[in-house]
């Protein structure tokens, strides 16, 4: 797959990991103070929501539906073209408009939506992507909150600020990178 995809499922498993180390801590240390102190506070309750959600996104990551492409024209199927290997310098999307991966009947318009000029993606696969992406971020935001409140909690039992500072440091720098990333892939994605 492609390098951003392979850093995609990196992090979101290192995320995954992270959240269910966090989760087993808190497990064990709830365990050894009995479960009379164990109660569902504004951080706990959000920290099971996004282990929740964590294990709904790799759900969703496994069960993705295939990207159809279909031709704008809706001309019947063909034989996906061979690439030569000296050829395999193409973008995604001039590869994608030499190919039909489509097993629907391609005179069917209504079960495609137009995704750009030349190509259309199964509505199915276009609700998926919305859930993958929105979700995702419903996860970053909660886990975010989370993390805030947990130090919350740690500075207030030990009176200690500077945790809160570096969790805004360590914060700023991933949201700058994550920003960078983003603009780098959108400005240079089509230019391979």
């Amino acid at each position: 797959g492609s390098c951003w995809f392979q850093w995609h499922r990196g992090l979101n498993l290192a995320a995954l990991v992270s959240i269910s180390s966090g989760l087993l801590l808190a497990a064990n240390l709830g365990g050894r103070k009995g479960l009379k102190d164990f109660d569902l506070s504004t951080h706990d309750s959000f920290g099971y929501i996004v282990f929740g959600l964590t294990v709904l996104q790799m759900v969703l990551g496994f069960v993705r539906p295939r990207g159809e492409i279909i031709s704008a024209s809706f001309s019947q199927p063909q034989e996906p073209t061979p690439i030569p290997k000296e050829q395999h310098s193409f973008s995604d999307a001039e590869v994608a408009s030499q190919e039909i991966y489509s097993d629907e009947e391609p005179n069917d318009p209504s079960s495609a939506a137009v995704t750009s000029k030349n190509h259309k993606s199964s509505l199915l696969r276009m609700v998926w992507g919305f859930l993958h992406r929105w979700v995702g971020l419903g996860i970053l935001a909660l886990a975010w909150y989370t993390a805030h409140t947990g130090i919350q909690l740690y500075q207030e039992r030990y009176e200690n600020q500077a945790l809160g500072i570096l969790f805004w440091v360590l914060a700023s720098m991933m949201g700058g990178t994550l920003l960078m990333l983003t603009v780098y892939a959108k400005l240079f994605q089509n230019k391979k």
